[in-house]
């Protein structure tokens, strides 16, 4: 099957011949990453150690004063790190009917960029629906002139 890939507008309206510009955004070393699929599951219940950490198989959860900061997914050379804004609350503690809204950040390499969004937990009795939207979308890194060209915010200009 292949996979069609939508072409963006080039953010800056450089004509040639009265032709609009476009382009893809691809890399020859790909790292795609699938996070939090949707599911109804029962969560486990881990103890945190004195230096506030959580170690599950092959992720490391970050906790400071009862919140969860960060997880590290430990990749040989693919890190993963999940970064919440001001710290994903402990779901036990949240009254029925509440609702907890923050912001994240995921990071696969400081030099590809970010997905970021808003997340929220909502609890209803014994149920707890966690979801979370990349608004934001994908944040490359824009170290040149041409890059911040091509992947800084579109402005319209018409």
């Amino acid at each position: 099957m292949i996979k069609k890939i939508k072409l963006d507008n080039f953010p800056v309206p450089i004509a040639k011949d009265f032709q609009r510009r476009y382009y893809a955004r691809y890399a020859t070393d790909c790292q795609i990453i699938e996070f939090a699929n949707a599911t109804s599951c029962i969560l486990d219940e881990h103890k945190v150690n004195s230096s506030g950490l959580v170690v599950y198989k092959s992720i490391e959860y970050q906790y400071t004063n009862g919140s969860l900061q960060k997880m590290t997914l430990k990749h040989s050379s693919r890190p993963l790190f999940v970064k919440f804004n001001n710290g994903f609350p402990d779901i036990r503690s949240l009254s029925d009917g509440s609702e907890y809204i923050d912001t994240f950040k995921i990071i696969a390499d400081d030099t590809i960029g970010f997905i970021s969004g808003r997340y929220f937990v909502r609890r209803k009795g014994s149920f707890i629906k966690i979801e979370l939207s990349p608004l934001d979308g994908w944040t490359p890194v824009t170290s040149s002139l041409l890059t911040k060209m091509m992947f800084g915010k579109k402005i319209n200009i018409l």
